[in-house]
């Protein structure tokens, strides 16, 4: 055969090696409460020291999830880098690329162009095996640079991350840590699992086959019946017109069979594996054949399985399980199937109780206020026995008139409100509520408590430190992307845990050059020098406005300007996820004016500076601010008149003073705030970045040049995520300026809890309502945007973008954003429940699900678009806008729903219900 005849050598990446095998496993997370089957962990692993609660999860063995391994052979001297596949195949590549390959998704038979050893598309092999020595393995969700690559020529430091095998004990049978043989495969999760053919599909098939053979022989006799004898004229007309429906009827069958069914395979679900970010493979099958296969293949000796470390991997799963079990306890239905219906509609009805009584409140102050003014400057009697006479004006009288007092303004409410209390059975959903109170603060303390716990352990102890410490560069910005991407893949949805959120907060109020602190680290990118120069001027810079921002954002350009444009999204993502931390790293600067090195590193990241502003003014003025901000977050502002908004803002506040809201004197209140200086009036042009933060540093100084910054307009922008096409505003700038305007709205009503000194519990109530409303906004806001932002462009983790995609996709509406800023910022909930409730609060230690109590809450962690604003809050602003209620629909609303007393016509499911409140509250 001629050179030019000879067939070219085929290769493979995922099966062309040689040597004795072994399969790389990863330790992870299974469910114990839906009755799912994983195999415990049994000695010689041991999947290290958190340890998890038994009734809600265990530790199991799996084969790698999506990313990288690495493996060196100490005694040889050699480096192999492998991409795995979702399939858990191993795709061999040159450890020195800069680009990853781009790795098919191959199912088990096609994994190799041989078809040789299949199975070795499973496996690393180690060459020489009577030689070898040290074997060392270590998995990345990102890929390794050549500075990574060359610190893990220490043996120290592959030790802090890497698992190390000694072949020695592999040719002596000697049993090692984490390591054993092919023969316990029945303790790898994947291979005790078999697909099944989906028998319901399969016999659904073979109905409408059997269907159809009855239609093609019907055919075949009609053909038969018309060569036989055929017919004229009007019989003939009306066979055609029969064979036509039967060939048509046949057509259809035909199309539902090769449209609806796949043959001998069903959807992939697994009780115990399911919920995870990991891609569920069911290998059972194949675990005879991998067992004898690796028998011939090892001798003399036997092929092991090696467990390696994967931290984060623990850590996002842990955090998708507490989201999930709060999920499933939402959707309990077994015991309570229509749960979320009633919590959102139990929260609603209170809402506009409130909203009613408000208005109530309002039209009664309104009537006293024309009575007054009659009564100030006069007026004539009517017709009668004094008609025409001329009633001077007293201006006693009229004092009269405008001293209401609370006590008249709650009669005037509750006379509204029975207009609308017989229209439904209160007492029903009060007692539910009650119940569903205790029952979901059991759950939080017996299920969601100890996953907390164990997840708060995991991210702060040495192996999840190690894992970011080790396998990403601090100098590559495409490798910090990944770094800061997988880390809120890690914490997303745990920040309304207690123990979580004192983590965040420590960490965010910490220092940029400790390693260990992984947030700060993440949200600069882990770069290096972007994170020396951040702590070095927050350390040597007096005050906020010394801050040498220029010189900060010059370099923040050279981080800034290498990321692709979806990139430049994921500091807001992860700053969404620890917007709780934020918020209460807002407030400590208020009290304190410290500068944080963290919240520097977002100014920077977000490309615009935080400005340290003192505001003063009167106590009304804060008030009405405070107001005003509502309506804008609400979206209601727009369409309101200017004249409407000032009466609406004036008439809200006088209800409030009123019932003990002090708005007499002046107030002073600092501020940090994120401003976009093209927002501002009158800035001079041409400013550096430091000139800018110093001029509106002394510039805005009053309440009313707040509002002119307009910062609840970025809800609008923070919403759409990264559909912003109209909204050229990055989203990271958009969530910060509209956390710091959400603490800085919510920190007027601070201490208002201790000057209400009548009527104090249903007054601490309508306060705790109103900061619930505030954050409610921002939280709508900030969940919508996390769902509609794309997970893209990631060079190095090409697998971290599927995962972050399917985990910000299930996370998204869910990442405890309301919970978390309102634990943060406010000192007065806490007290209130807990006076509610009649305990300490000791019981709920672990998070606020269990303390929040309000039904309404409830959707800030279940995260249904749009209905989320009806129940947190919100409601209690429609007052401050005559028109926006319609009470007659409002009543025919109340009869309909769920508790309604009507018997006939009822919504009967939730969006029903939810669309038609939207009709009756529109007019």
């Amino acid at each position: 055969m001629t050179a030019a005849t000879t067939p070219p050598v085929q290769t493979c990446p995922f099966c062309d090696r040689s040597g004795l095998p072994i399969l790389p496993l990863r330790y992870a997370v299974a469910r114990t409460d839906l009755g799912g089957k994983a195999p415990d962990i049994v000695a010689p692993f041991n999947a290290g020291k958190v340890a998890l609660p038994g009734e809600s999860a265990k530790y199991t063995l799996r084969i790698l999830r999506p990313g990288y391994l690495y493996v060196f052979d100490e005694v040889r001297g050699e480096w192999g880098a492998y991409i795995v596949n979702s399939q858990g195949l191993l795709y061999h590549f040159d450890i020195h690329a800069k680009v990853p390959p781009q790795v098919p998704d191959k199912t088990f038979n096609e994994a190799c162009v041989r078809k040789a050893d299949p199975y070795l598309a499973r496996c690393i092999t180690v060459k020489d095996a009577a030689q070898a020595g040290n074997i060392w393995l270590a998995f990345s969700d990102v890929m390794w640079t050549e500075n990574v690559l060359a610190a893990h020529s220490e043996a120290a430091y592959r030790k802090r991350h890497m698992r190390c095998i000694n072949m020695a004990d592999v040719r002596a049978q000697k049993a090692a840590a984490h390591m054993d043989t092919f023969s316990k495969l029945k303790n790898v999760a994947e291979f005790t699992k078999v697909l099944k053919p989906d028998t319901e599909a399969t016999n659904a098939r073979d109905a409408l086959a059997k269907q159809a053979a009855a239609l093609e022989q019907q055919l075949k006799q009609m053909k038969q019946a018309r060569t036989a004898q055929p017919l004229h004229g009007a019989a003939a007309h009306a066979e055609q017109k029969q064979e036509a429906d039967v060939q048509a009827r046949l057509a259809e069958l035909k199309q539902n069979m090769a449209g609806t069914w796949l043959p001998e395979v069903t959807i992939i679900s697994d009780r115990a594996l399911g919920f995870s970010q990991q891609p569920l493979n069911f290998l059972g099958d194949q675990a005879k054949g991998l067992m004898e296969w690796g028998k011939q293949v090892a001798k003399p000796y036997e092929a092991v399985m090696v467990a390696v470390p994967d931290p984060a991997g623990i850590a996002a799963e842990l955090a998708l399980l507490m989201r999930i079990r709060m999920q499933a306890f939402m959707r309990d239905e077994r015991n309570d199937k229509d749960r979320p219906r009633k919590t959102a509609l139990s929260g609603v009805i209170e809402q506009i109780r409130d909203a009613i009584r408000i208005q109530a409140e309002q039209d009664f102050i309104e009537d006293r206020e024309k009575r007054a003014q009659r009564d100030e400057s006069g007026y004539s009697m009517s017709a009668g026995l004094m008609g025409g006479m001329q009633v001077p004006g007293n201006s006693a009288l009229a004092a009269m008139d405008r001293a209401i007092t609370p006590d008249q303004l709650r009669k005037a409410g509750d006379n509204e409100w029975k207009k609308y209390d017989d229209l439904y059975f209160d007492t029903q959903r009060t007692d539910w509520q009650n119940s569903f109170n205790a029952s979901l603060q059991t759950f939080d303390q017996n299920v969601i408590g100890p996953l907390a716990l164990a997840h708060r352990d995991l991210i702060k102890g040495d192996r999840f430190f190690n894992y970011f410490d080790c396998n990403f560069d601090s100098t590559v910005v495409a490798s910090g992307v990944v770094y800061t991407i997988v880390f809120g893949q890690c914490i997303a949805g745990t920040q309304d845990k207690t123990c979580s959120a004192d983590v965040y907060n420590e960490w965010l109020q910490g220092d940029l050059n400790d390693k260990r602190n992984i947030l700060l680290r993440a949200l600069c990118l882990h770069q290096d020098t972007q994170a020396k120069a951040i702590q070095s001027a927050a350390q040597n810079s007096v005050a906020w406005a010394e801050l040498p921002w220029d010189k900060l954002m010059g370099i923040g350009k050279a981080t800034f300007d290498q990321l692709l444009e979806a990139q430049k999204d994921e500091i807001g993502r992860l700053a969404s996820v620890v917007s709780g931390a934020i918020t209460a790293t807002l407030k400590k600067v208020g009290e304190s004016q410290k500068i944080f090195s963290g919240l520097v590193a977002l100014g920077v990241m977000a490309r615009k500076p935080y400005v340290l502003v003192t505001i003063e003014g009167g106590k009304k003025a804060f008030r009405a601010s405070l107001i005003k901000n509502m309506l804008k977050l609400s979206g209601k502002a727009k369409s309101i008149p200017a004249n409407k908004m000032e009466k609406a803002v004036a008439d809200e506040l006088r209800r409030q003073e009123i019932c003990g809201v002090d708005t007499k004197g002046s107030d002073k209140k600092t501020w940090l705030l994120m401003i976009d200086p093209d927002e501002v009036r009158n800035m001079p042009k041409n400013l550096s970045v430091d000139e800018q933060a110093k001029w509106l540093a002394k510039s805005i100084r009053t309440p009313e040049q707040v509002d002119e910054l307009n910062l609840a307009n970025y809800r609008e922008a923070v919403a759409r995520g990264s559909e912003r096409i109209k909204v050229n505003i990055p989203f990271t700038f958009a969530v910060l300026a509209l956390l710091a305007n959400g603490w800085a709205m919510h920190s007027i009503m601070q201490g208002e809890e201790d000057a209400l000194t009548v009527h104090k519990d249903e007054m601490l109530r309508r306060v705790y309502t109103q900061g619930l409303a505030i954050f409610g906004a921002v939280a709508d806001a900030i969940e919508g945007g996390l769902t509609r932002l794309s997970v893209s462009g990631v060079r190095l983790g090409q697998a971290t973008m599927k995962a972050g995609a399917e985990i910000f996709g299930v996370v998204g509406r869910i990442v405890g954003v309301g919970a978390g800023i309102l634990m943060a910022a406010w000192d007065g909930w806490r007290a209130y429940e807990e006076h509610k409730a009649g305990h300490n609060g000791a019981a709920a230690a672990y998070g606020v699900s269990g303390l929040l109590g309000a039904a309404a809450t409830m959707l800030l962690f279940i995260g249904w678009t749009g209905w989320g604003l009806l129940v947190v809050g919100l409601m209690v602003i429609w007052a401050f806008v005559m028109t926006l209620l319609v009470n007659n629909k409002i009543q025919d609303w109340l009869e309909l729903t769920y508790w309604g007393k009507t018997k006939q016509g009822k919504y009967q499911t939730m969006e029903i219900e939810m669309q038609q409140l939207d009709v009756a509250t529109k007019g």
